[in-house]
């Protein structure tokens, strides 16, 4: 019996200095992580009948310089259009959900297709996007992700603020972005150590 508890406490001390290796070696680690970030969209009331704005990507940058360089597409979830004024009162859509390196996040950017349009008193009209907007929509965030994190992006476009109509009732309308990004931030990581059966029937020999 003796010699069976011997056995069973070496066994026993193999494992938890394996354990003790593999802490080490994860604490070691320098790779910086990746955290969670989910892009949605919503929208204030506005005076139109529908606001059709065409989605295709979202983009993430990490830095917040004006240049092209170091857009990175994080996809979207559905690719299409989307009627703003659907998504009032609380109502959101989501854009996006992905796992990405932890660190500084810069800027998210929107981008969009050709098929926007505005439908007022029961007629559709183009909606037209500025040569300045063409590239997307960008928004600063500036927040440093930490691993192991979900974050959360809430994109709140104000559509009577974005929409400008121009003079002389021509018709047109111009699409002039007011957008409002906030962010939530919860944890999911969990520490610690699980100890498998095998180690409790262990223990429970001693």
């Amino acid at each position: 019996m003796k010699n069976l508890k011997k056995i069973l406490l070496s066994c026993f001390s193999i494992l938890v200095l394996s354990v003790f290796v593999l802490s080490c070696s994860d604490s070691d680690d320098n790779s910086p992580g990746t955290s969670r970030i989910k892009v949605g969209i919503t929208d204030n009331p506005g005076d139109y009948d529908e606001v059709n704005v065409e989605i295709l990507d979202v983009k993430i940058k990490n830095s917040n310089g004006t240049d092209e360089n170091g857009w990175v597409s994080i996809g979207i979830a559905n690719p299409g259009i989307y009627n703003l004024l659907d998504l009032t009162g609380g109502v959101t859509a989501s854009l996006s959900d992905s796992q990405i390196p932890s660190g500084f996040l810069g800027q998210i950017r929107l981008i969009l297709g050709d098929n926007n349009t505005v439908v007022k008193d029961g007629i559709t009209y183009p909606l037209n996007t500025p040569s300045s907007q063409q590239s997307g929509l960008k928004l600063q965030v500036n927040q440093t992700l930490e691993p192991n994190f979900t974050y959360d992006f809430l994109i709140d476009f104000d559509v009577n603020r974005s929409i400008v109509v121009q003079a002389g009732g021509s018709g047109i309308f111009n699409l002039s972005p007011v957008l409002r990004v906030s962010s939530v931030a919860n944890s999911g990581s969990i520490s610690g150590t699980v100890v498998s059966g095998f180690i409790r029937y262990l223990l429970q020999l001693w």
